[in-house]
């Protein structure tokens, strides 16, 4: 019988084990690292915690430095251009992170007449 139970686990010892794959919400299959990153960076600069220590604000200003060199090139571009398929809520979305991220001054009324 002990040799019995030895041998059932030895045998379940070698079983591949499986996993049930993680529930993921439509929302985390639509994101991506670079825009969560993005939105805790500014969470961050917004609260400055004291554990936000200024080597780790380096860090992720490094991390963040070629997206956000390679969204204002973007930006500037399609605004320049003003292609027919950029529609009306890609610029305002692309116009508002780089206002949260302090790289565009927001547009005064007087600006916009």
């Amino acid at each position: 019988m002990v040799a019995e139970v030895e041998q059932s686990s030895h045998e379940k010892s070698r079983q591949p084990v499986t996993h049930a794959p993680k529930q993921q919400t439509a929302t985390a299959l639509q994101m991506h690292p670079a825009d969560v990153l993005a939105e805790l960076c500014v969470l961050l600069e917004q609260y400055a915690p004291n554990w936000y220590s200024a080597e780790l604000h380096y860090r992720v200003l490094k991390a963040t430095r070629l997206p956000t060199e390679v969204l204002v090139e973007l930006c500037a571009l399609l605004e320049d251009y003003a292609p027919t398929w950029y529609t009306e809520r890609q610029r305002t979305r692309g116009l508002d992170v780089l206002q949260t991220l302090g790289l565009l001054e927001e547009e005064t009324p007087e600006e916009s007449t």
